[in-house]
């Protein structure tokens, strides 16, 4: 949806589920959800969105299970109009259990970070970085100062000034006993 009025009013709904399709030749997944939080626009005016995909067979009850799950994002290079699927940032793996709710930030160089909620028995979260936020990713690692919580968490920029010392993200848990991190580029 669209809105050109600060979102007292929207356009309807268009699907832009085909998008993913050419992602099922790498990843077979059955469910697909924007990830809680927020897309963001990136400084070369890209829309960039976190998503969340899973494989996970039917359950006894027809829902589909959350895991084998990957991540990914979705971006429009011309405001909205289009969209496209970036490369898999993370996928199921032995180092990345069940990578799902991902949370996406620019970097004050420009690079993008992926913020990555995990099935880790650690209680970690997981970042990866690339250029684009959409293709090149690095190998996520674990963050030893993100607690991971069951659910979501949030990340926004607080302040960036290119070059400086004081570039600052937030990092917030949203669960019984809210917990902030800082963290200075």
């Amino acid at each position: 949806m669209r809105s050109n009025d600060d979102g007292i009013t929207f356009t309807k709904a268009v699907d832009i589920t085909a998008a993913l399709d050419g992602l099922k030749l790498q990843f077979a997944w059955a469910v697909v959800a924007l990830d809680p939080g927020h897309a963001i626009q990136l400084q070369n005016g890209w829309l960039l969105v976190p998503v969340w995909i899973s494989a996970g067979e039917p359950t006894a009850e027809g829902h589909r299970k959350h895991a084998p799950s990957g991540i990914m994002t979705l971006y429009s290079d011309n405001y909205g109009k289009t969209w496209k699927h970036g490369d898999l940032t993370a996928t199921d793996s032995p180092e990345i259990t069940n990578p799902n709710e991902m949370q996406v930030i620019q970097l004050a160089n420009g690079s993008v970070m992926a913020n990555i909620r995990t099935g880790d028995k650690r209680e970690l979260r997981a970042v990866a970085t690339s250029p684009d936020g959409i293709s090149h990713w690095t190998k996520p690692q674990f963050d030893e100062y993100l607690y991971n919580p069951i659910c979501t968490a949030g990340i926004v920029r607080y302040s960036a000034i290119p070059g400086d010392d004081r570039n600052r993200i937030l990092f917030r848990i949203y669960e019984s006993g809210q917990r902030f991190a800082v963290r200075i580029e």
